[in-house]
């Protein structure tokens, strides 16, 4: 098992790594990191662990950022000294919540929760697969979108959007003549919009089926997808989406 460590206290992230080595001697500590930005690069230049150890409350902001940037997640133990942030901790993938101080045996219940988790992963992944499914025989709710441009407010047909995505934090639509136009929704409500034609390939894109040209393999087990007009770089979809992406190119 490989774990990274986020913790700004040395001593606090020193202590953990002696628990976790005294819980379970072949767990691998990959890295220490002690900030937002540290870890955000960190996870940038390398490969997903399989598990998270990390504080909340950072130098730099909390830890929530760091995961709310990432496409694909390992599962994550919070250990903090607050005992406030528990709900946010589960909705970011959180599988255990340790407050401190903690003895040894907290993180071996952890680690144990751990393999709980990955021995009935197929399980719980085909259900989350039939979820995703079902989610996507939605209806579109509109057959257009209004996008205000300037001084006009203009009706524009979904059916020539190629893609909805985020960019420094605000939504645009990408048109099949490659103009971009900044909409006042977030993606999520777009998504909700465009109904069983678009796909969430990731956090920041929402494509349409009707200009995908085709799919390939990519680096990490991801898919590289090649639309029907020119972007200047690669679309990929997260390797957490891979097996719903492909079974909605046949609905």
């Amino acid at each position: 098992m490989k774990v990274v460590i986020i913790e700004d206290e040395a001593i606090a992230a020193s202590k953990l790594k002696s628990s976790i080595a005294r819980a379970d001697p072949n767990v691998s500590v990959l890295a220490i990191v002690d900030s937002v930005s540290r870890a955000k690069d960190w996870f940038a230049c390398n490969r997903m662990p399989d598990l998270i150890f990390s504080d909340i409350k950072l130098g730099d902001g909390e830890s929530f950022e760091i995961f709310e940037s990432l496409d694909e997640m390992a599962p994550i133990v919070f250990c903090t000294a607050f005992d406030t942030y528990a709900l946010n901790a589960f909705k970011s993938n959180g599988i255990d919540y340790i407050v401190k101080p903690y003895s040894d045996d907290r993180i071996i219940n952890a680690l144990q929760k751990y393999r709980n988790l990955v021995s009935r992963e197929p399980t719980e992944q085909r259900l989350q697969e039939v979820l995703e499914l079902l989610s996507l025989e939605r209806e579109s709710k509109s057959s257009s979108i209004l996008i205000h441009h300037k001084d006009r407010i203009i009706p524009f047909p979904l059916s020539e959007i190629v893609m909805f995505y985020l960019s420094d934090q605000a939504s645009y639509v990408l048109t099949k003549d490659l103009k971009d136009y900044r909409i006042r929704k977030k993606l999520d409500d777009c998504e909700e919009l465009a109904g069983q034609r678009f796909f969430r390939i990731s956090r920041q894109e929402l494509i349409n089926r009707d200009y995908i040209v085709d799919v390939s393999q990519y680096f990490g087990r991801k898919l590289a997808v090649r639309l029907s007009v020119p972007l200047g770089r690669t679309l990929t979809v997260s390797r957490p989406k891979v097996q719903v992406f492909l079974r909605w190119l046949t609905i």
